[in-house]
Formats: structure tokens, sequence, C-alpha cells
């Protein structure tokens, strides 16, 4: 199969996203945030008790400016972004087209229609090793740009398509 492998129209849900953005971006952080608060919470029982206050500091200052952080410099990345919005993707042999569609509802007949919006192209060399979760595949990308593309396992109108993409994307298969 050497031809263009299409996906159909989709979006990635908030919760998939937040999901990507923590395990891709955040993992260390917020783990080295939690480990200290665990930390102080404990100083704050057995040494004194104005541990507690800087635990509490971590717990309502500093955790809310790290979500924060990972929310503007990541999840608003323009890549980033267009997993929230609905999207197609197309993976040929320059790369990945990404389009972006407007979801319209006529307001007579109630029928749902998609107008196009916007398309990037990704060269295939920009993509990093890709993650695997559990109903999904991300793929992160190379400075400078950064950010992350998505693919749901249902993103394809079968399974054998989606493993063909993800091949592709991998560098596993020819172009």
């Amino acid at each position: 199969m050497t031809g263009e492998i299409e996906s159909g129209i989709f979006r990635m849900s908030g919760r998939s996203i937040t999901f990507w953005l923590f395990t891709l971006y955040g993992k260390p952080w917020l783990a080295a945030m939690s480990v200290l608060t665990v930390v102080m919470a404990l100083a704050a029982l057995t040494v004194d008790i104005r541990w507690g206050l800087v635990c509490l500091m971590l717990i309502f200052i500093l955790f809310p400016m790290a979500i924060a952080f990972l929310y503007y410099y990541h999840a608003l990345r323009p890549v980033t972004a267009m997993n929230i919005l609905f999207h197609r993707i197309r993976i040929g042999g320059d790369g990945v087209s990404v389009d972006l569609f407007e979801k319209m509802t006529d307001k007579d007949t109630g029928e749902e229609t998609f107008s196009p919006l916007y398309s990037k192209v990704i060269p295939s060399g920009m993509f990093r090793r890709y993650k695997i979760g559990t109903d999904s595949v991300s793929f992160p990308l190379e400075a400078p740009g950064k950010g992350f593309l998505c693919i749901p396992a249902d993103a394809f109108a079968d399974k054998e398509s989606f493993s063909i993409a993800v091949e592709r994307l991998a560098g596993k298969r020819e172009r």
C-alpha cells in the first residue's frame, strides 16, 4: 500500500489531550512537586507546623502555576491545538497533512456538515518516537515547533489502516 492514507474527520477530547500533555511534558515536574508535598506534610507533622504552610503554598500556588505553564507553553502550540478541533489526517510521501474543519449545523434540517478551514503539512522528519496510550497514539514533534499530534484508534475506517498509518509515521514502512 503505497498511496495516501486518510482518516475520517475527528477530534480528540479534552481528557485525552490533558492525559497526553501530562504524560509527555508534565510527569517529572508534577512527580517532583508531589514528592515535595508529601515530604513537607510529614515535616509539618513531625518537626514543625510551619512546614504545613509551605506544603499548602506548594499545593495552592506552585501546582496551579505548573499546570498553567504546561497549558500556555505546550497546549497552545499550533499542532497541539489542532487536536482539539475537528480535523482529518492524510499520511503521504511528503509527510502528514492535517486539514481543519468547522462543524456547521443547518437550522432548518438539523444536518451537520463540515467546512474546511485550514490545512497544514508536517514533514515526516519532524516526528520523534511515538508514545502509545490506552486509546490513542501520540507523535511528539521535534523543536522548533514542538507540540504533539494524537491519533485515536477509531480515527480510521479499520484497524489495518490505523496500524499502517502508525507504521508510516514511525518510519517502519517504506513511503
